[in-house]
């Protein structure tokens, strides 16, 4: 049984810490029929990183089955969760763009979606606020706004709003063989 290199574990921890969950920042672009934007990272509380599968089909040429993929999939929407601050409140914004894309009035879709598409970049972050992965999720536009609930007695508690993104994929960013590791 080999033994186990202290130091060279050591040392790959040194040069590759792992990443945690809550070191991130969230940014969004708006479409171009969105006048103004929000400025800097917001402050999400919660971000469902978006994941990524292939479709297949089973096929039989001779003997056992064999999965043959066909398509890339992108699974369910991108859920995040914002802390509500004074100002230019992100449900306003949200609202708004959601009324881009249907209007409240005539209750017509716009005729042109890249009007109302926008983009959604994540980083994950290191220790050092450095970036070591990004992604920009694509064709993004705001599905859901869900409800609040305000009590009186939650005197202590901040407000926060969730909100369901629909979105057609994302690409990673930064792709530096220096940041993947060992």
């Amino acid at each position: 049984m080999a033994g186990i290199d202290i130091q060279g574990l050591s040392d790959n921890i040194k040069n590759y810490p792992p990443l945690r969950a809550n070191r991130y920042n969230v940014f969004i672009k708006f479409p171009p029929s969105m006048n103004g934007s929000l400025e800097g990272p917001l402050w999400a509380s919660s971000v469902t990183f978006p994941g990524r599968s292939i479709a297949t089909v089973e096929k039989r040429m001779f003997g056992p089955q064999r999965d043959m993929p066909y398509e890339r999939l992108f699974s369910g929407d991108l859920d995040i969760t914002f802390m509500v601050r004074g100002g230019n409140w992100i449900r306003n914004q949200m609202e708004k763009w959601m009324d881009n894309i249907i209007d409240p009035e005539t209750n017509r879709l716009s005729e042109d979606r890249h009007q109302y598409l926008g983009n959604i970049e994540i980083d994950l972050l290191d220790i050092k606020n450095e970036i070591q992965y990004g992604i920009t999720v694509n064709e993004v536009f705001p599905k859901m706004i869900s409800p609040i609930q305000l009590s009186y007695q939650s005197e202590n508690e901040l407000i926060q709003q969730s909100i369901s993104f629909s979105f057609r994929n994302y690409e990673q960013r930064n792709e530096s063989d220096s940041n993947d590791g060992p």
